[in-house]
């Protein structure tokens, strides 16, 4: 009896791999309820859009920080302590007017994030048109519309 044994070529596991990866990598924002992904903000870190910033370049986004409201320094920063140091790098430029109540608290904000603004030797990048924003609390749902 001849049996001949099939084996899996070990190419596609080579190649289906970093493929599989780099979609897991990618920034999700799957609607159900019809509306366009562009539409629903992708919620993320502060860090990840310092880290990534060419990942969320156009996106909406939901993220979290300590604001500073001032003449020369709107921004969101990653702490309290940057934004007291004045490590830029850890921040994002704000476009646009907030109310001066939310300044020098941590917040949630909302809007575009755009990598190559203007502000961007200085920041991370920028958010502009924000369309959401809460000062944050310890029991508050920010995915609640």
């Amino acid at each position: 009896m001849n049996a001949r044994r099939t084996h899996a070529m070990p190419g596609c596991v080579v190649l289906a791999v970093p493929l599989l990866l780099a979609l897991l990598s990618q920034p999700q924002a799957a609607r159900s309820d019809g509306e366009k992904d562009s539409d629903k903000p992708l919620r993320c870190s502060i860090v990840r859009l310092l880290a990534n910033p060419d990942q969320y370049d156009g996106r909406k986004v939901r993220t979290f920080g300590y604001l500073v409201l001032e003449s020369e320094n709107k921004a969101l920063y990653l702490s309290e302590a940057d934004a007291a140091a004045g490590i830029h790098a850890n921040a994002v430029w704000l476009e646009g007017a907030l109310p001066e109540a939310l300044g020098s608290k941590y917040v949630m904000i909302e809007g575009y994030f755009d990598s190559k603004s203007v502000q961007s030797d200085l920041y991370a990048g920028s958010i502009r048109g924000v369309s959401r924003y809460a000062i944050m609390t310890a029991h508050t749902d920010y995915d609640i519309e």
